[in-house]
């Protein structure tokens, strides 16, 4: 977190924002610290972004699954190992627990789609 984005937060008012989205996750959950419990302190609805972490929190994937060369997660390698390291430890990972995870704590999850065939 950015050191005066909880200031940002506390002026959200005088320009009318009542809604803020942060990536909140399994994996990336530092926003829980901070950003939601001022957020719902101050009443603002919360989307929480990437839920299922590209993919990596559905179930589907493990060490031994293999991506298109163009595929954005072949980007970082060491962080998507890490996810898939971090992914197993989890008891019935599926995209709906992980959605239902993110949804304990924001008002609306806000899901991304790689094609029309997933939506």
């Amino acid at each position: 977190m950015k050191k005066n984005s909880l200031k940002q937060l506390f002026n959200f008012r005088e320009y009318n924002i009542n809604k803020i989205s942060t990536v909140y996750n399994l994996y990336t959950n530092e926003a829980l610290k901070n950003v939601i419990l001022v957020c719902k302190k101050k009443k603002f609805e919360i989307y929480g972004r990437m839920p299922l972490v590209k993919g990596f929190l559905t179930g589907k994937y493990n060490s031994q699954s293999k991506f298109s060369n163009y595929d954005l997660r072949l980007k970082n390698l060491l962080l998507t190992r890490k996810i898939i390291i971090f992914s197993k430890n989890i008891k019935n990972l599926s995209a709906i627990n992980s959605i239902l995870w993110s949804l304990k704590n924001c008002n609306k999850a806000v899901l991304g789609f790689k094609n029309v065939q997933q939506i």
